[in-house]
């Protein structure tokens, strides 16, 4: 029995390295195999779409941070001015016309 054991060990290590050589293709390979390269393919794929989208956006931000909101930061201010001062003239608070007058022209320029 001991014999046949070792036989057996020999016998499968003999086949194992049968096998390793042969590269398996869809014909036959298992169902299983085959759906799970293709789903880690596609998962590898949307991981590295969305790396590559995450990437774009930080610049897309970047770029607007740095070159583009400094701009246009003047006008802003100007046109929440503007509106504070239409905000105070429709709740009844005394407002100087001349001023939203002068703020509106600015805004407008």
């Amino acid at each position: 029995m001991n014999d046949q054991s070792a036989e057996k060990t020999v016998n499968q290590s003999v086949v194992k390295e049968e096998r390793m050589g042969e590269t398996k293709t869809v014909y036959n390979a298992s169902g299983g195999e085959v759906f799970w390269k293709n789903f880690l393919a596609g998962f590898g794929r949307a991981l590295g779409s969305v790396f590559v989208y995450l990437l774009f956006l930080g610049l897309i931000v970047y770029l607007f941070t740095n070159y583009l909101f400094p701009q246009i930061k003047p006008w802003l201010d100007q046109y929440a001015k503007a509106i504070e001062v239409l905000t105070q003239q429709k709740g009844g608070q005394s407002g100087n016309q001349q001023e939203l007058q002068q703020m509106m022209e600015k805004l407008y320029r």
